[in-house]
């Protein structure tokens, strides 16, 4: 795969995460326990996970860490740690599913412990040459939840100490996760207040954008603005795969638009089904077919 993108002269990051207590202990490919920051019933499954002890925590550091590495062996650009969508990350970071009273529970510093533990593990496994961005909520949305101010504040200290090389942004969790995908109800850029925070936070790497953004004029508009570096558009190219050639070539209006429906990309997602996209006819086709 990743020869066949720099044979389009592109460049491919992977992400690389840890679904903790939100992922399943039946997976029909990998029997396993569930894991998790705290004893907390996952919203996605119903399952009460075992609360990682620091043995657990130290495995998955080591295994973080390898992980990165065999990315780079397998000629990625660069990896993204997942830190958002109420993942293992963002379990230990929020409050709302980290109830511990050890070292990683607790104060602001400890609940990003774990973050920076694997950040920094695979740093050391990838080195200083080689691409390390995070991927982090601006807010859980929720009651003594997770705020941009407190994610702000984690994206500078990950800045300072991991060193990491960018940050991507995402919102919400398994709580909540129609604020993941937002839908067309939700306004089109609806993030960007939120992204600038974190802009302001860090001193120098940069931030990219998201949130419902589908056109080339609004993309260019929020990089104009200082609010961020990069926009990263999703749905926007599974609706038209020629989104970013068309754009170069002064034909937007030849663009097929993401309409933030999210009946095929989401929706089939979640029964793990091939994504399709009602815009895009040939796609849909071949996710139908299961193509």
């Amino acid at each position: 795969m990743t020869e066949a993108v720099h044979a389009e002269g592109a460049a491919i990051i992977a992400q690389v995460n840890h679904f903790g207590l939100n992922g399943s202990s039946d997976a029909v490919d990998d029997l396993r326990v569930l894991g998790g920051s705290s004893a907390v019933t996952s919203p996605a499954n119903g399952e009460l996970p075992k609360v990682m002890e620091r043995e657990d925590i130290a495995e998955i550091v080591d295994s973080w860490g390898r992980t990165a590495e065999n990315m780079r062996e397998a000629g990625f650009d660069g990896v993204e740690v997942h830190m958002g969508h109420s993942y293992l990350l963002h379990q230990f970071l929020s409050p709302i599913w980290n109830k511990r009273s050890d070292e990683c529970g607790g104060s602001f510093e400890n609940r990003l412990r774990l973050a920076r533990e694997v950040v920094a593990a695979v740093r050391r496994r990838v080195g200083l040459d080689y691409v390390v961005g995070i991927r982090v909520a601006l807010s859980d949305y929720m009651d003594g939840g997770l705020q941009v101010e407190e994610v702000a504040r984690a994206a500078a200290v990950l800045e300072d100490s991991g060193p990491i090389d960018f940050v991507n942004v995402t919102a919400g969790g398994y709580h909540n996760l129609y604020w993941a995908p937002a839908p067309s109800d939700i306004p089109d850029g609806w993030l960007i207040d939120m992204v600038s925070t974190v802009k302001s936070a860090v001193a120098a790497v940069p931030v990219f954008a998201v949130g419902g953004i589908k056109d080339a004029g609004s993309a260019e508009g929020i990089i104009a603005s200082g609010k961020a570096d990069m926009v990263a558009m999703t749905r926007a190219q599974i609706a038209d795969p020629e989104f970013a050639t068309k754009a170069m070539q002064g034909r937007e209006d030849e663009i097929y638009h993401c309409i933030r429906c999210n009946q095929a990309c989401i929706g089939r997602l979640f029964k793990v089904t091939p994504a399709g996209c009602t815009i895009n006819p040939w796609l849909d086709a071949r996710a139908s077919s299961g193509r």
